[in-house]
């Protein structure tokens, strides 16, 4: 069963249609598949950043910080990739 949807209208720069196109092509898609499937895809990753932030400021607000010597380990690991 499909379900209800609804018809938004935006500007979208040429190269974006062009580039949207040529996925279209090589996945055998049409357009509305493709932003749907996209836009999905954005929506995840940016609910799933709030719920990380949301759960180090109740982190922070109880006092729970990373020591120096967790700091320091951190950014050395990071600095030696």
């Amino acid at each position: 069963m499909d379900s209800v949807k609804e018809t938004v209208s935006f500007r979208l720069d040429p190269s974006l249609k062009a580039a949207l196109d040529e996925v279209g092509v090589v996945l055998d898609r049409d357009r509305t598949w493709i932003i749907n499937d996209a836009l999905r895809a954005y929506l995840e990753v940016y609910h799933w950043q709030l719920k990380q932030i949301d759960q180090a400021i109740a982190g922070a607000d109880r006092g729970e910080f990373a020591t120096e010597q967790e700091v320091k380990a951190a950014l050395d690991a990071w600095r030696s990739e």
